[in-house]
Parts: structure tokens; C-alpha cells; sequence
């Protein structure tokens, strides 16, 4: 299942790692809707979007199983899904 929750059974809060968010430009996947033969979304900061839509000072490039690549002047970021459990 792509889409993890972000709250425990218990009704904890997920922590999630700042230095991550950090290196992959201020950009969270949390969840992606993948079809290879048709058009894939994704979760990204909260938001659902599509190959060509803006998240940011980004542009989502691609859309893949378990990653999504941006592009912002000129220069490509992938950035997995998370996968984050409890702890």
C-alpha cells in the first residue's frame, strides 16, 4: 500500500525527519497513484498533482512507483515516497 499513515493505531503523530525534507527541497510524497499504461498522481505537501503541475518553485517531471522527479531551473530532484513506521 503506497499511501502510509501519518498517525499511528495509538493516535500518535509520525515524526518526520526534518534533515530529509530538508534535502529533498522542502518536498513530502505521501502518497502516489501509479498507472504505467494511464496518467499517475501524487500526494505531494498535502496536495494532489500531475506531470506538469507546480509544487512550489517546482515542476513535476515524472511520476514513478515509488518516487516523483521535479525539475526546477533546469536541474532534476528525485524524491522517494516515504516510509516512514512507528516508532
Amino acid at each position: 500500500n503506497p499511501f502510509i499513515p501519518l498517525v499511528t493505531p495509538e493516535g500518535r503523530l509520525l515524526k518526520l525527519d526534518k534533515q530529509d525534507l530538508a534535502s529533498s527541497g522542502g518536498l513530502l510524497i505521501e502518497g502516489i497513484i501509479y498507472d504505467k499504461f494511464g496518467r499517475s498522481f501524487a500526494i505531494v505537501n498535502s496536495t494532489v498533482v500531475g506531470i506538469g503541475d507546480s509544487v512550489g518553485d517546482y515542476r513535476v517531471l515524472r511520476i514513478l512507483e515509488d518516487k516523483v522527479i521535479f525539475i526546477k531551473e533546469g536541474e532534476p530532484l528525485e524524491v522517494e515516497l516515504t516510509k516512514k513506521g512507528a516508532e
